[in-house]
């Protein structure tokens, strides 16, 4: 272990990448820097106040291999951060980042976030927006690094789907709204409906699909859906086949949103919520509408707007295929890297 100066720490990861997705291209990404090692240990952790010991306990247990002299950079700080007296025993002589995917929607949460910062070289976030959030909240010690598309260039397709798409990835979390998207596509007139594609992909968590259909029949929307965990390669046939990716996410949501960073990548208009990470991305970026969040009626107008108006809102998108890229996510990392971390040796 001491040959190797920065761990990399996923307690999601898994060396199967079928198993493990976006995590697994993550932490390889990083990996292409040297003098990495990835902390291959897949575990799930317990949360809760009335188990706060047991928790702090299932931490450092997890962290303590990689804790003889090495750095360590927490990939998904989100399952630690709460724990700051696990920070507090293991600072030391071990350099200490994480990268934080969603800032706390609470108070008390950022308060243990300040806390567990304090021990922190820095804490890693993928917009600008996230950033000042965490400034305003007395957090100073924070980098930005933008989530990438992963693409590979072997899922490049040649044939689209002539059909206009809106598509929604990311399964049937409730935050992710896709009952907010089939009330608002009720909504369309009907002869936008009967032009124009629902699909919703991904796994089926709190919504249901048959209550998602039953719902979208009775409206007369069509509407497609792949009720599993897409593979990498029909995760980007979805981005590609799409007219547009669309997020019609709660206000809970509080991340980047992976599917948006992948449709810009593809200059594919997006239409997203007019809050948090994701509505100041799509403003200031250009890259598509924003709907008020929650609202099935406005996202109603949103989806009318981009259908009448596509090759004009297509003519008017910026395009970040070079900020968006997997080598900017790796130099910026490597970047990070040298200015926090000391050589071992």
């Amino acid at each position: 272990m001491s040959e190797k100066k920065v761990w990399l720490v996923d307690n999601e990861y898994s060396s199967d990448e079928k198993d493990a997705g976006h995590n697994y291209k993550y932490c390889k990404s990083i990996n292409k820097i040297e003098d990495t090692c990835i902390y291959e240990r897949k575990q799930k952790f317990c949360f809760g106040t009335f188990r706060y010991i047991q928790a702090c306990k299932e931490r450092y247990d997890y962290l303590r291999p990689v804790l003889t002299g090495n750095s360590i950079h927490i990939l998904v700080l989100d399952f630690f951060y709460k724990y700051p007296h696990v920070f507090k025993k293991i600072s030391g002589d071990n350099a200490i980042l994480g990268t934080l995917h969603r800032v706390p929607s609470n108070e008390i949460d950022f308060l243990f976030l300040k806390r567990t910062a304090k021990y922190l070289q820095t804490i890693i976030v993928h917009s600008e927006f996230m950033k000042d959030v965490l400034l305003s909240h007395g957090i100073s010690n924070v980098d930005v690094v933008e989530y990438p598309a992963f693409f590979n260039e072997k899922f490049l397709i040649q044939e689209r789907e002539k059909k206009f798409t809106f598509l929604a990835l990311g399964g049937t979390r409730y935050e992710k709204g896709a009952d907010i998207l089939i009330e608002a596509a009720g909504k369309m007139p009907s002869d936008i409906k009967r032009e124009t594609n629902i699909r919703i992909a991904g796994e089926e968590k709190d919504i249901k699909y048959k209550e998602l259909k039953k719902n979208a029949i009775r409206e007369n929307v069509n509407i497609e859906t792949v009720e599993n965990r897409l593979t990498e390669e029909k995760y980007w046939m979805e981005i590609q086949n799409a007219s547009v990716v669309i997020c019609p996410y709660r206000r809970s949501f509080l991340g980047a949103s992976g599917p948006m960073t992948d449709a810009v990548f593809f200059a594919k208009p997006v239409i997203g919520p007019d809050y948090g990470n994701l509505g100041d991305w799509i403003h200031k970026k250009k890259v598509g509408l924003c709907f008020e969040v929650e609202n099935a009626e406005d996202l109603s107008q949103k989806m009318q707007e981009i259908y009448l108006n596509y090759e004009e809102v297509k003519n008017t998108l910026q395009l970040y295929p070079d900020y968006l890229s997997e080598k900017r996510f790796v130099e910026k990392h490597r970047e990070i890297y040298k200015k926090y971390i000391k050589d071992n040796t």
